[in-house]
């Protein structure tokens, strides 16, 4: 896909205040290209999903077993 229409989609859904899981990831691996020196953070980061933090937000509203669904086909990605 053409760089300048992903930036595009991107800041389209800035604007309208939907930011995606995916979006965040999307710009650190922008950020990994524009410096290469933090690589291993971004990395980092993109890997320490707190699964604990996301269950127990998940129990509050009653989300317990899509939150099971979610990690367990996180971990299957592996």
């Amino acid at each position: 896909m053409e760089f300048k229409k992903v930036l595009t989609s991107l800041l389209k859904r800035f604007d309208e205040q939907e930011i995606w899981p995916e979006d965040i990831i999307r710009l650190k691996i922008q950020a990994m290209a524009n410096n290469p020196g933090r690589r291993n953070r971004e990395l980092a980061d993109i890997e320490e999903i707190d699964w604990e933090l996301i269950g127990e937000y998940s129990q509050l509203f009653d989300f317990k077993e899509e939150f099971t669904r979610l990690k367990k086909g996180y971990y299957e990605a592996d």
